[in-house]
Formats: structure tokens, C-alpha cells, sequence
């Protein structure tokens, strides 16, 4: 389950970088959190109530039943790959090989060792759906506090109040309701994947383009180009005797 969770907070959240030991740091490490500006509290009053309209309970869960969906058959999937795997492995089987099995040998094989498979995968589907739901709602109300800063950040006390009172018509309590699923919707979302996936295939040309821009600039200097006095301060900052430096760079006198 813990595979299940970290693949979870890897899609419903900014892309997750995988643990490692932390590197000496030389200055503080920067906030991920932007720290909260100083606002009067009638100002945080009127962002607040703009915020409350525009990110009621329950719409971080409701908006997010997508996402939710995709985690949950990703994680589904590769349970049911696991178990693929282990059935090569047990067969000594190639890829090809067991790409020539039929899909009715599989279930039965999948059936032999593990015959709750199908009961399996529901009680990870309904333990995901539980976690990630709870996981949105805790989430709300920091997401909720932010928003009401950035309008805050944004608007005037009296632009506020204008907001306020354009959400409080229908037509705003509709808009309300509806503006951030319309970010995360289908037609916003298949054409950002799109272009993403589009994106994807440039990349190649990108790196060419960017490594040759700066092709006429003089090379990185090796150690064989350094001069005396360079040699001299850069075994001096690396805390290192001339001899020590050049020692350790024999291999690059002929570079």
C-alpha cells in the first residue's frame, strides 16, 4: 500500500523528487512557501470571504475525481504487472514469449497463484479512493488560505467587496462553483497534455539547439589549460597543495 500512496501523492501533487541524503548547503534553503504578506484584517476579511465562495468544502475532492481515477488504475496496473512479472519469471519465459500467451491462459495462471486477485484489486481501488479523498480534504483549507491571500495580494478591500458581490448573484454562485473544475476539465486539461506530450517530442531539438547556442563562446578550461597562477589558486580553494591537484589530474595533462 505504502507503493500505492507515494504513487498518489505523486500525481495529485507538484511532481515529488525522491528522497535523498540532503547535500551540504552553503546558504538556507529557499521556502517552498511564500511567506504571507501583512494585510489588515478587514482586507483578509473580504479575500476570505471571496475565497470561501470560490473553494467551498468538498471542491478540491470533487474537482479532483479525475486525477483520483487515473492514480487508482496506475496503481491497479501495476499490481497486475507485478503479478505478470512473477509469472515470466516463474516460466522463465521472454517477453516474447509471453506476449504470445492468451489472455485466457494469463487469467487462469493469475487465477493459480493468486486466486483473490479480483478481490485484490477491488480492496486497492476502494483503500486509494479512501486515502487520496481524505487526503484532498485535509488539504482544503491551506489551499483555501492561500487563495484568499493571492486575492488578497491582487484586489483592494473595495474590488474585494465587488467580487464578493458578483459571487453572490446566480450567475456568480454558479461561476463560483464552477471556475476551478473549468481549469482542471477535460478541454483545458486534454489540450495541456497535448501540447506537453508535443512538447516532449521537441525536446531532442531543444538540447541540440541549446548546446550549440553558446558555440562560439572559449571551451570549459580542463586542467592542462589552466596556467600556473590558475593551477596555483584553484588547489588553494580546493584546499590542496599544487602537487596534490596535479597528481590527481595526470590522466588530463594530455587533453
Amino acid at each position: 500500500m505504502k507503493h500505492f500512496l507515494l504513487l498518489a501523492a505523486a500525481a495529485v501533487s507538484t511532481p515529488a523528487f525522491a528522497q535523498t541524503e540532503p547535500a551540504p548547503q552553503t546558504e538556507p534553503a529557499l521556502q517552498t512557501v511564500e511567506a504571507a504578506p501583512e494585510f489588515d484584517p478587514q482586507h483578509l476579511v473580504a479575500a476570505n470571504a471571496v475565497a470561501e465562495k470560490l473553494f467551498p468544502a468538498g471542491t478540491y475532492a470533487r474537482t479532483m475525481n479525475d486525477t483520483v481515477e487515473r492514480v487508482i488504475r496506475a496503481s491497479v496496473s501495476s499490481t497486475r504487472d507485478s503479478q505478470l512479472s512473477e509469472l515470466a519469471v516463474m516460466g522463465w519465459l521472454t517477453n516474447e514469449q509471453f506476449s504470445q500467451l492468451s489472455a485466457e491462459a494469463i487469467k487462469e495462471m493469475i487465477g493459480i497463484i493468486d486466486p483473490v486477485s479480483d478481490k485484490r484489486m477491488a480492496m486497492i481501488r476502494q483503500a486509494m479512493s479512501d486515502e487520496l479523498t481524505k487526503a484532498m480534504i485535509e488539504a482544503e483549507p491551506e489551499i483555501r488560505e492561500g487563495i484568499a491571500l493571492s486575492y488578497a495580494r491582487r484586489f483592494t478591500p473595495q474590488q474585494l467587496a465587488e467580487i464578493n458581490a458578483f459571487l453572490g448573484t446566480p450567475t456568480g454562485s454558479l461561476y463560483a462553483a464552477e471556475s476551478l473544475p473549468i481549469t482542471t476539465g477535460s478541454e483545458v486539461m486534454g489540450r495541456m497534455m497535448k501540447k506537453m506530450s508535443k512538447l516532449g517530442e521537441n525536446i531532442p531539438a531543444m538540447m541540440k539547439t541549446a548546446s550549440l547556442a553558446p558555440a562560439k563562446l572559449p571551451k570549459v578550461k580542463l586542467y592542462a589549460r589552466l596556467n600556473k597562477a590558475e593551477r596555483k589558486r584553484m588547489a588553494e580553494l580546493m584546499g590542496l597543495t599544487e602537487a596534490e591537484l596535479a597528481e590527481r589530474n595526470k590522466p588530463l595533462k594530455n587533453k
